[in-house]
């Protein structure tokens, strides 16, 4: 897996991997604890240490992740592929693990281990754009001239091809 630009090279692939989202618990309209596989989470301040995300509908262009996998107790994602958010409840720790979900044409903030964001094209936080999103496959080859880099997820098969934004 390959990520956008130089500084998320040394950080992101093992940061995916071990990214852990806290997120608050007033910000959702639903328990984020309640949500099943399918379902799509927006975050809306992606600080490292203090993440907020809300449940959405997977059509909100502001969806980041989608549900991949619900697990109660620790138990690792398939791959580095997925972000994780843990939290402990009185039932013990539930894992959930997110895959990206974002739109062609849109804007992303992914500064160090914080999880990604949708941020406005355009503006200084942007740090990629997504030129094109590819389901069915993770074939990179499949990411057309002007593609800087791209990020794949096996499961659903999706392939995202980036930008400088």
């Amino acid at each position: 897996m390959q990520y956008p630009f130089s500084r998320l090279f040394a950080c992101i692939t093992s940061a995916v991997a071990a990214s852990v989202l806290t997120f608050g618990a007033h910000a959702a309209a639903s328990p984020l604890e309640d949500l099943g596989v399918g379902d799509c989470v927006a975050i809306t301040d992606n600080a490292p240490e203090n993440t907020v995300g809300t449940s959405v509908a997977c059509s909100d262009p502001n969806a980041v992740y989608r549900v991949h996998s619900v697990h109660h107790g620790l138990a690792d994602c398939p791959s580095a592929d997925y972000t994780t958010y843990t939290k402990e409840t009185r039932a013990g720790t539930l894992r959930l693990c997110l895959a990206p979900n974002f739109q062609q044409g849109s804007c992303y903030n992914d500064v160090d281990t914080s999880p990604y964001m949708q941020v406005p094209c355009g503006t200084p936080e942007a740090t990629f754009r997504v030129l094109f999103r590819i389901d069915g496959t993770t074939d990179s080859d499949r990411c057309p001239d002007g593609s800087d880099q791209y990020i794949s997820v096996p499961d659903p098969a999706t392939l995202f091809c980036l930008t400088t934004p």
